[in-house]
């Protein structure tokens, strides 16, 4: 630093480095990681305090900061997560629920389409952009591929909910589905926080999710094939 300071000085950091043209008028209390700063002929007749508690002014104002960063994340991720499951739900209600009628006869069957789904669209991705022709496709998928990453778990949470629903006689009303999806979709969240388990059951749950959408929407298609006479 090469300030030219005339008040009281306190300065905190990891490092600190004392320029030719550093000049300071009145005493300076510091405290830096490296230990004892030399402030060569910057002080000015004054005196230079290494101050150990400089430190915990430190530590605390690193731990509100993060603690306002990780209450604003989440008072953002929680609105923003109920605009998407109020869209989704407005969009595709009707097709969730006929979704989870099939999770009684068909969730095992279900998770092994869902993990089809997760390995083997990177695989066709991947073939897409090696061959030339393929290139359009390739970056459709994709974009497809990651956006249903990013918002399977709000897709597995509405389906939960509906699955509920179901369970109690399909009773509830469309707000009542989505706060209880939204209740879902932050626990789920709070699981990836979790090291490797909290992400593998979170995966687990999307995966199977996913695969029931595929079930169903193959079945869908079955009935609606002719039958040859």
């Amino acid at each position: 630093m090469n300030w030219e300071l005339n008040g009281k000085s306190k300065i905190v950091a990891e490092n600190i480095t004392i320029g030719d043209h550093a000049m300071f008028h009145n005493d300076v209390e510091y405290w830096s990681e490296a230990g004892e700063v030399d402030f060569k002929n910057s002080l000015m007749g004054y005196k230079a305090f290494f101050n150990e508690d400089l430190k915990k002014d430190v530590e605390g104002f690193s731990g509100r900061a993060f603690g306002m960063a990780a209450f604003g994340f989440w008072i953002f991720y929680i609105f923003s997560a109920l605009l998407c499951i109020l869209l989704l739900n407005w969009a595709f209600g009707d097709f969730f629920l006929t979704v989870v009628g099939y999770i009684d006869k068909a969730l095992l069957k279900s998770f092994g389409y869902g993990l089809i789904y997760f390995f083997g669209l990177p695989l066709i991705i991947a073939i897409a952009f090696v061959i030339i022709i393929g290139i359009p496709i390739g970056l459709f998928l994709a974009g497809f591929y990651v956006f249903s990453l990013l918002f399977g778990h709000l897709v597995t949470a509405l389906l939960i909910a509906h699955h509920v629903n179901n369970r109690a006689n399909g009773n509830w009303n469309f707000w009542t589905v989505v706060f209880l999806a939204l209740g879902v979709a932050v626990i789920l969240r709070l699981f990836t926080l979790i090291p490797f388990v909290g992400i593998l059951i979170s995966l687990i749950v999307i995966a199977a999710g996913y695969g029931l959408i595929g079930y169903a929407l193959l079945q869908k298609r079955i009935s609606l094939k002719p039958v040859r006479q």
